[in-house]
């Protein structure tokens, strides 16, 4: 009985260092993921928000050179593009889908894809023109030293509807 106790304690001690360290991994892997969806939903809030494309808010959530919709960008062109897409529909509301999210980390590479099902709406009151819908929302956020940041963006318009002298895809590659 006491060897089948020792042999039982040997077994255990030779299995809880990886076990600790897979804890370890997983509680990682798992504050990543928060920290994504959480840059990924304020992202969205702001972007909602009549002043979002400040350069400001911009640097501070996005790499120097990003994969914006098929297009690598800088900062600087990506806050012009930005600015054009505030100016084109000054009134916007984006909402990650219920029940949509989901979001995947990779701890040795520093790196998070969240996607979801964004809708939203976007109205330019002075052209009287107002479009919504819904698209494939991508984020990929890198983890470095300092802060996350979006590295990836990307999407695509699965249902629209506009009214009045508009584009009817506020989010055709832009957003």
């Amino acid at each position: 009985m006491r060897r089948s106790v020792r042999v039982l304690l040997m077994v255990a001690a030779a299995y809880a260092p990886a076990s600790l360290a897979q804890s370890a991994d997983r509680q990682a892997a798992t504050a990543m993921e928060k920290a994504s969806s959480n840059l990924t939903t304020s992202y969205l809030q702001t972007w909602s928000r009549a002043q979002a494309a400040s350069p400001v808010y911009v640097a501070r959530i996005y790499a120097p050179r990003i994969h914006f919709y098929g297009r690598m960008l800088d900062r600087k062109a990506l806050v012009n593009e930005k600015q054009r897409f505030v100016r084109r529909w000054p009134v916007r509301e984006y909402a990650l889908r219920p029940g949509t999210l989901r979001v995947t980390c990779e701890q040795r590479s520093g790196l998070c894809r969240v996607a979801s099902v964004l809708d939203w709406q976007a109205e330019n009151p002075a052209r009287r023109a107002r479009s919504q819908g819904s698209s494939s929302f991508e984020q990929r956020v890198r983890f470095s030293a300092d802060q996350p940041t979006v590295v990836h963006e990307s999407g695509r318009v699965l249902s629209s509807n506009s009214q009045g002298r508009s584009d009817p895809r506020p989010l055709r590659g832009r957003g």
